[in-house]
C-alpha cells in the first residue's frame, strides 16, 4: 500500500533503483551504511506522508550534539561494518 510506505522502505528503493545503477561502488557503500546504521534506526519507521521537517531537524540536531557531521557518520559506519555490528 503506497500510503503506508515508510521512509525506510523508500530509502531501500532509492538505493536499489536510483543509486546502485548510477554511482561508484564506494559511494553506494557509503549511502547504504549511513542509511542502515543511522537513518533506518531512527527515522525508518515513519510513514512518508507523515514525515515532517521537524523530524529531520531533530535528527540532525541530535547528531550534531553528539559531535557527528556527515564525514564522522561515514567513518563510524565503516568502523561498525568492519567490526560486524
Amino acid at each position: 500500500m503506497p500510503h503506508k510506505l515508510t521512509l525506510g522502505n523508500w530509502l531501500e528503493t532509492w538505493l536499489q533503483e536510483y543509486k546502485l545503477p548510477s554511482v561508484r561502488p564506494n559511494a553506494y557503500d557509503s549511502y547504504e551504511t549511513i542509511i542502515r546504521l543511522h537513518l533506518h534506526r531512527t527515522l525508518g519507521h515513519i510513514v512518508l506522508r507523515d514525515l515532517r521537517p521537524e523530524h529531520l531537524q531533530r535528527y540532525y540536531n541530535e547528531k550534531k550534539q553528539q559531535g557527528l557531521d556527515a564525514s564522522t557518520w561515514r567513518q563510524r559506519g565503516r568502523e561498525q561494518d568492519m567490526s560486524g555490528i
